[in-house]
């Protein structure tokens, strides 16, 4: 079996998008629940409305785009979105919220660089930091992510998802002591977060305790289901302690909730080789 491996962290990003008052109550829309409940035909009814009424409106644009977020449609958000900005280019919040739609829709760079401006324009606010910290990370911009967490978490207390993307590059900066003592605190605080021990499995796999970070990942698994890149790098676990019958049964529900992850599985298993998966 070959030893090429990449094991993955997370296979979308996780944050949250903002209505231009509504930093208070901010929706992660990462999760298939969290969109249904914020995604009702009749908000978003309501907003083109009032958007027909006040066409040159940004904010009532900048909501628009929250709410097709939300309901899973990223081509009319965008569209918002790109509208909100020829309007008002300075607002911060759009360019934050144009970020996650960039990146869901493989547009890293551009992402990057939306990310970058919202911080250029507030640079005070540091949940927009944290999301150019997780861009950097999920760009392969291993060093300026660690620099990015490292002056965050003088000025902020971390989340959950913010400790395990920052144990996450600490990891990919070669730094696993460093990411050790960042999950043992982050699990110590959110003790059923999936994401923290996905990056705990991530860093033990780092040092090939295999099985400890199989352990990890069920544990992750455990705590959410739907999070398909913890059940990936389990069965990749599961392989290389010799467990088959253990990647299979990740393959047949990654085929389910997963197919592309199921697709680059089914290779590792049936091919006898783990490709590269970014």
């Amino acid at each position: 079996m070959s030893s090429t491996f990449t094991l993955i962290f997370i296979t979308g990003l996780s944050v949250v998008v903002l209505g231009q008052s509504e930093s208070s109550k901010s929706a992660n829309v990462a999760t298939k629940e969290n969109r249904q409940q914020y995604s009702s035909i009749n908000r978003l009814a309501k907003l083109k409305a009032k958007i027909a009424n006040e066409p040159d409106n940004p904010e009532l644009l900048n909501s628009l785009g929250v709410g097709l977020v939300q309901a899973g449609n990223f081509k009319e958000a965008k569209i918002a979105f790109d509208k909100c900005l020829i309007l008002k280019p300075d607002m911060a919040t759009a360019y934050y919220n144009m970020s996650f739609v960039l990146r869901h829709n493989g547009l890293d760079e551009q992402a990057l660089a939306s990310a970058k401006t919202a911080v250029r324009l507030e640079p005070e606010r540091n949940m927009f930091k944290s999301q150019l910290c997780a861009l950097l990370a999920l760009n392969g911009k291993h060093g300026e992510d660690v620099d990015c967490y490292d002056a965050l978490k003088k000025t902020t207390e971390f989340s959950a998802w913010m400790m395990a993307y920052y144990a996450y590059s600490l990891i990919h900066s070669d730094r696993t002591s460093s990411a050790d003592n960042i999950l043992g605190e982050g699990l110590n605080k959110f003790p059923k977060s999936a994401m923290l021990w996905n990056a705990k499995g991530m860093a033990l796999f780092k040092r090939k305790k295999y099985a400890d970070a199989g352990i990890a990942f069920r544990n992750a698994i455990s705590f959410d289901d739907d999070l398909q890149s913890a059940r990936y790098n389990l069965a990749i676990c599961e392989l290389l302690t010799k467990n088959r019958t253990g990647a299979f049964e990740q393959y047949s529900i990654l085929k389910v909730s997963a197919p592309d992850l199921a697709g680059e599985l089914f290779k590792a298993i049936f091919q006898g080789k783990i490709l590269r998966v970014k």
